[in-house]
C-alpha cells in the first residue's frame, strides 16, 4: 500500500484483554458445496456458479484454512435471485461450537447504510424537508457549532463533509448509556467542527453518530426502534438488531484470533448506544440478502425507487474522478458500471457490501476472528467484495500515464498530514505522529512515502500495483492531496510531524538529564530532578508505545484516560518547574552552591521544560 496509516482505527476498540486458554482445534469447517450456491431462476446474468464456487473457496474456505478467520459469511444476490447466503466456521472456535444460520455478526460502520435510509425515510414521511437543510433546525437535545459562519447540513453529516475533527475517546466503553442520550452526554462526547462544512469529505463516524441523534429527535423514537419499524421489520430481517447490550447478546458469534501466543478471544467490546447510528448492527446471512434484494430494488413497498435514487446521488467529493459520497454510502466506477459499497471494522469483525443496481447484482462478505482482534490482510473483505465485482464488470486495469505530464511535480514537493485525526483534544499527540511525504525521484517522478507516481490526468496521479486491487488514484489541489475518503493537507514547520516529533524527542531527552539533579546541590536541583522525572514518565507511558507493537489509541476508544492524565500532570510540572529552574539557577550560582556547568545544564533542562510545556499545551494537556 503505497500510503501507509490506520484510516479507519475502529469507531470502537478497547483495551486488548488477554485470556488464555487451552489450545483447542477450530470447530470442523462445513464442506463449502457447490449446491449451496443457487444456479438462478432468472439464468440471464454473467455470474456462472463455478465462478462463485471458485470465489468462496479463495474468500471463505482459504482464510478459514489458514486461520486468518474464525467464521465468516458470504452473501451474493442476482437478478432478484439469492445465489448464496451461508455462514461458515465456529460460533466460539475455542469451545468447538460450530457456526449457525441465526448466530449473528457485527457489521460495524455497514451500519451507516442504513442510517442513511433512516434519513431518507424521514424525508419521505414528510419529518425532514431535504438533505440540504441545516441539522440544527432538526436537532433539539444538542446544537452542532458553526465556528465558519456556516451551519452543518443533514446531507453534510451523511457525506463525512461536515468539518468533524476525528477523536475516539469513550467510543467504546462496554457499559451502557442512556437511550436515548442525555443533552450533557451528547455535548460531552460530540467532537468539534474544526474545518468549513463541505470544504473536504474526510470519514467521520460523527457526522453519523449526529444523524442517529436527529433521527431520534425528529421521530421521538430511539434510533434502534425506528430502523427496526421503518427498515427491519417491513423487510422482514427478524434476526437483525440495533445493538444496544454491552454483552452482545446471545445470538452474536465469538470471534477467535490466534497468534504466536495460541488461541484467544479478542475483547467482547460493543458500541454504547450513542454510536449505534455508526456501527453496531448485528446480522445473519440471509437477512444481508434481504438487504441486499431491497438495495437494489426489489423490495419497492419497503425502499422505494425514489428513496433509492436519493441514496445513490453523490452529496460530496473530493475529486470528481474518485469515489463520491452520498448519504451512508460511497460510489466508485467499475468499467463503466457504479458500484455503491460501505466497509466495516470493529474489534473481531471485518465487513464488506457493494452492490451494482446496473448489473442487478450484489455481495456481502463478513470475517471474525483472525490474527489479531482486526484481523489480517489475508482476510481482507473489501479486496474480497472487489475481486467479487470485477467477476461482474471486468478486471479493471490501471490508467495510461500521460506521454507528456502537465502538471509541475516540483510545486507539490512538500509533507502532508491528515485530516482524519483528532485536533482539539489530548488525543491529538497521535495526530502528529506521523505525515506523507511528497518528493521528486532522481527520474523526475512524483513519489509519495517513497513510492513512484505517474500523472494519469491533469493533477491526477496513479501510484504501483497493489496486489489484487488496483493502484491509489491521488489527486492535488491547492496546498492539499485528494483521497477518495479524507484529504491530507500540506505542513510546514512545527506543524509538520517530521519537524515536531525530531524537536519534541530532542527536547524530551535533553529534560530528561534533569535527573542528573540528584547528585547536585542547591534547591534548583528539585527543580532539574522533577522535570527529568516527568520526561521519563512520559517517555514511558506516552512516546515509547508508538514505537512498539501496543497501540495506546486502544485504551482512549476504551474510555481509560490514565497515559493521558500522567502527560498533563508532566505538562503542568514542566511549565511550573521549567520557570522555577530557570530562577533558582540563578540564585544557586550566585550562591555560590553550582559551578558554571551545572549552571548550564540546569538552564539547559528548564529551558527544554518550557518548550515541552509550550508542545503540551497546543496539543491540549494543560487545558
Amino acid at each position: 500500500m503505497p500510503v501507509t496509516r490506520n484510516l479507519f482505527l475502529p469507531l470502537v476498540s478497547a483495551v486488548l484483554l488477554w485470556i488464555g486458554f487451552s489450545t483447542s482445534a477450530l470447530a470442523a469447517e462445513p464442506e463449502l458445496e457447490d449446491s449451496r450456491i443457487s444456479d438462478g431462476a432468472n439464468g440471464d446474468g454473467p455470474l456462472r456458479a463455478e465462478d462463485i464456487a471458485q470465489w468462496v473457496e479463495e474468500r471463505i474456505a482459504r482464510p478459514l484454512d489458514e486461520r486468518n478467520a474464525s467464521a465468516a459469511m458470504a452473501v451474493i444476490v442476482e437478478d432478484g435471485d439469492v445465489r448464496l447466503a451461508q455462514q461458515y466456521g465456529a460460533r466460539d472456535a475455542i469451545k468447538g461450537e460450530p457456526i449457525g444460520p441465526d448466530d449473528q455478526f457485527i457489521i460495524a460502520s455497514v451500519t451507516k447504510t442504513f442510517t442513511g435510509l433512516a434519513i431518507l425515510k424521514l424525508i419521505e414521511e414528510g419529518k425532514i424537508a431535504a438533505l440540504d437543510d441545516p441539522a440544527n433546525r432538526y436537532l433539539e437535545r444538542w446544537k452542532i457549532p458553526a465556528p465558519y459562519g456556516d451551519e452543518v447540513t443533514i446531507g453534510q453529516l451523511a457525506a463525512h463533509n461536515a468539518g468533524f475533527e476525528g477523536p475516539g475517546f469513550g467510543s467504546a466503553t462496554g457499559t451502557q448509556k442512556n437511550v436515548p442520550a442525555s443533552p450533557q452526554f451528547l455535548n460531552r462526547m460530540m467532537p468539534t467542527v474544526v474545518r468549513r462544512p463541505g470544504r473536504d469529505v474526510s470519514y467521520a463516524n460523527y457526522g453519523i453518530v449526529a444523524l442517529g441523534i436527529l433521527i431520534e429527535d425528529v421521530s421521538g423514537m430511539t434510533y434502534a426502534d425506528y430502523v427496526r419499524t421503518r427498515l427491519l421489520e417491513p423487510l422482514g430481517m427478524d434476526n437483525t438488531i440495533v445493538n444496544y447490550d454491552p454483552t452482545g447478546g446471545p445470538a452474536l458469534l465469538h470471534p477467535v484470533i490466534w497468534d504466536e501466543d495460541g488461541e484467544r478471544y479478542p475483547p467482547r467490546v460493543i458500541n454504547d448506544p450513542y454510536n449505534g447510528p455508526a456501527g453496531s448492527i448485528q446480522t445473519t446471512a440471509n437477512d444481508m440478502a434481504t438487504y441486499l434484494q431491497a438495495l437494489l430494488g426489489h423490495r419497492p413497498d419497503v425502499l422505494s425507487p425514489e428513496l433509492l435514487a436519493a441514496q445513490r446521488a453523490p452529496l460530496a467529493t473530493n475529486d470528481v474522478r474518485l469515489e463520491e459520497a452520498g448519504p451512508g454510502v460511497f460510489a466508485t466506477n467499475f468499467n463503466g458500471t457504479k458500484v455503491y459499497a460501505h466497509g466495516g471494522l470493529f474489534v473481531g469483525f471485518r465487513t464488506s457490501l457493494a452492490w451494482a443496481p446496473d448489473k442487478d447484482v450484489g455481495v456481502f462478505i463478513a470475517y471474525a476472528g483472525g490474527t489479531d482482534a482486526f484481523g489480517s490482510t489475508d482476510s481482507n473483505p473489501g479486496i474480497a467484495t472487489d475481486v467479487f465485482m470485477e467477476l461482474v464488470t471486468g478486471k479493471r486495469q490501471p490508467l495510461k500515464p500521460l506521454a507528456k505530464p502537465l502538471t509541475d511535480v516540483q510545486s507539490l514537493v512538500g509533507d502532508y498530514q491528515g485530516a482524519l485525526r483528532a485536533i482539539t483534544t489530548r488525543e491529538a499527540i497521535y495526530g502528529m505522529t506521523r505525515a506523507t511525504k511528497v518528493r521528486v525521484g532522481d527520474d523526475g517522478r512524483l513519489t509519495i512515502n517513497g513510492d513512484p507516481y505517474d500523472e494519469v490526468a491533469p493533477g491526477l496521479f496513479q501510484g504501483p500495483p497493489r496486489g489484487e486491487r488496483p493502484p491509489w488514484l491521488i489527486s492535488f489541489q491547492e496546498g492539499r492531496m485528494n483521497f477518495t475518503k479524507f484529504v491530507d493537507y500540506k505542513v510546514e514547520g512545527l506543524a509538520n510531524p517530521n519537524v515536531f516529533m525530531p524537536t519534541a524527542l530532542a527536547l524530551l531527552a535533553l529534560a530528561a538529564t534533569g535527573l542528573a539533579g540528584l547528585v547536585g546541590r542547591g534547591p534548583s536541583r528539585w527543580a532539574s530532578t522533577g522535570i527529568g522525572l516527568a520526561a521519563i514518565v512520559v517517555a514511558a507511558v506516552l512516546v515509547w508505545p508508538l514505537y512498539t507493537d501496543f497501540n495506546p489509541t486502544f485504551e482512549l476508544f476504551a474510555g481509560s484516560t490514565w497515559r493521558w492524565d500522567i502527560g498533563s500532570v508532566a505538562a503542568w510540572i514542566w511549565l511550573i518547574a521549567g520557570f522555577f529552574g530557570l530562577g533558582l539557577s540563578v540564585v544557586d550560582r550566585r550562591r555560590g552552591s553550582i559551578g558554571s556547568l551545572a549552571l548550564v545544564h540546569r538552564l539547559l533542562v528548564s529551558v527544554a521544560a518550557l518548550g515541552l510545556a509550550w508542545f503540551a499545551a497546543g496539543l491540549n494537556f494543560l487545558w
